[in-house]
């Protein structure tokens, strides 16, 4: 069901994709599977951003359902620490305003300083990260960077990680990062 979540979720079927996580989820209440646990509040919490509604309620979900998949992965009985530091990542995005269609313009100083203090925990960490996670790292560093009036830094880190991307073809990153670059450098630009 999780699976099916997720095509229905690629293919822009979010409703539909929302249904069989929540059935997954049903069936997941009969027993507990911490790693199961965490991959259906990821794909709930992927869902949910890319709606494209930004509103707070959503945000509020959005952030619940991360913390969720965090503390499964946690308990999990297999390693799931590639997708906790990715979690983790995705909620000092959201507390940095992104969402997968689009960045809000102003967040909250206490959401930075959130985002900041995630950002910090993350390059702390003794494992290193993979590289889809030092992607998102770099991208979270240079909204922060943005986000504290440091454009100089936040161009700087946007560039370097667009010519990662594009060396790598990453079409995906590289939509996310033109959000960034027009958020950054103004519309104009």
């Amino acid at each position: 069901m999780i699976r099916k979540a997720y095509i229905l979720h690629d293919q822009g079927k979010d409703n539909e994709a929302m249904k069989e996580a929540d059935d997954a989820e049903r069936l997941l209440s009969l027993g507990e599977c911490h790693e199961d646990a965490a991959e259906i509040n990821c794909a709930k919490a992927n869902i949910i951003l890319s709606k494209g509604q930004n509103s707070h309620e959503d945000r509020t979900r959005i952030l619940l359902h991360l913390d969720k998949c965090i503390h499964s992965c946690r308990k999990a009985t297999v390693d799931k620490t590639v997708t906790a530091v990715q979690a983790t990542l995705r909620k000092a995005h959201v507390h940095l305003g992104y969402y997968q269609h689009g960045i809000l313009e102003d967040v909250p100083k206490s959401d930075v300083e959130t985002a900041e203090s995630i950002l910090d925990f993350i390059s702390k960490q003794s494992e290193p990260l993979s590289q889809r996670s030092k992607v998102y790292y770099t991208y979270g560093r240079s909204l922060l960077a943005h986000r504290k009036g440091d454009t100089s830094t936040a161009t700087k880190l946007e560039h370097k990680l667009r010519r990662k991307c594009e060396s790598h073809k990453l079409g995906f990153e590289i939509r996310q990062l033109d959000m960034l670059r027009t958020l950054v450098r103004g519309e104009n630009k």
